[in-house]
């Protein structure tokens, strides 16, 4: 008797295991998937990238090329941990913290340098003035070079459709924190 106790209990949690994923799990599931499309470089992510600086005519092309290599490393080398997933019918909200270089403070950095140390040589052409393409071309490099990371929250939302969960378009801020372009709020309001 013990044994068919034993037997059937070991089917029972066999089947509890196997019968698939909760809803939860897949909510979290379209949110780890979501953001592999950044790890992995997927066209859903790199083609609008590209599209916006493609029609930015302040930089040249060697300089968009750097831009877009800085923030493809960007994507590939971002880390996350999924803090909490809370569903309410058919929609959800994640909150997930993410890790990635910190090129806001690169650029920051960079600004500075150019305004209180650089020499003015440097930035400058003769017979053109301020050089934008130089600029471009240093502050997109050292970007590319980054190594100081910063983490983020964001909020991923979810919707439910037919049984499979997807996110929605995230908002600028947090593309913002993905591309670790993100300005902090005081920050903007000390600048003004």
């Amino acid at each position: 008797m013990k044994k068919v106790k034993y037997i059937l209990l070991m089917i029972l949690l066999l089947v509890s295991t196997a019968c698939g994923k909760t809803e939860d799990d897949l909510a979290v599931i379209a949110v780890k998937e979501y953001l592999a499309t950044y790890q992995e470089l997927s066209e859903t992510t790199v083609g609008p990238l590209t599209f916006l600086i493609d029609v930015n005519e302040e930089w040249d092309i060697s300089n968009k090329e750097i831009y877009i290599e800085a923030i493809k490393r960007q994507y590939e080398d971002l880390t996350y941990k999924i803090e909490t997933v809370n569903k309410y019918s058919n929609t959800a909200i994640a909150s997930v913290t993410i890790t990635v270089y910190d090129l806001n403070a690169t650029k920051e950095e960079f600004e500075y340098y150019v305004e209180n140390e650089a020499d003015p040589y440097d930035f400058y052409d003769a017979n053109e003035g301020f050089n934008e393409s130089v600029y471009y071309q240093v502050m997109f490099t050292r970007m590319l070079n980054e190594e100081d990371r910063v983490s983020y929250n964001i909020v991923l939302e979810l919707v439910e459709s037919n049984g499979k969960w997807e996110v929605r378009q995230p908002n600028d801020e947090t593309m913002e924190k993905i591309q670790g372009l993100y300005v902090p709020k005081e920050e903007e309001e000390t600048e003004e």
